[in-house]
């Protein structure tokens, strides 16, 4: 089932540019603005050299809203099994409990056209509470 509503162009470069690391995003938060029917980026934040990325992991937490959807990247440098460290994509369908279930349909609706847009290589996560989205959860996904 097809929502209708489309990915801005901005947010497809915005993702372009975090991926690309022409930018030194932490996170990407995106939401649906139903006047325009598009995804856009309503919140970012660069990754800041004297604060640890845990802390900015829980600075992304505590900007997700307990009654609405959003869609998340995330950008975490991850030791790998080899002892490298991997910068790793999280996309982040958040559809929290408390939302109401026509934000969650539209939110559940409308991911497939933002993964036609920006899909490759990344871990793709759904999250309905916080406890989803455990800081040592994301880093055993991101472990190769």
């Amino acid at each position: 089932m097809a929502s209708g509503v489309k990915v801005a162009e901005e947010t497809v470069e915005a993702y372009k540019a975090m991926k690309l690391q022409k930018t030194n995003n932490r996170y990407l938060i995106m939401s649906i603005d139903l006047a325009a029917g598009l995804i856009k980026v309503v919140a970012s934040k660069e990754k800041m050299k004297d604060v640890d990325q845990e802390a900015e992991y829980n600075d992304f937490l505590a900007q997700l809203p307990s009654d609405s959807g959003r869609y998340c990247i995330v950008d975490l440098t991850i030791p790998q099994k080899n002892g490298a460290m991997k910068d790793i994509l999280f996309l982040i369908t958040w559809c929290p409990n408390e939302a109401t279930t026509k934000s969650n349909i539209l939110y559940t609706t409308s991911k497939r056209e933002l993964l036609n847009k920006i899909r490759e290589g990344m871990i793709d996560l759904q999250a309905n509470d916080l406890s989803d989205l455990q800081y040592c959860e994301l880093l055993v996904r991101g472990c190769k």
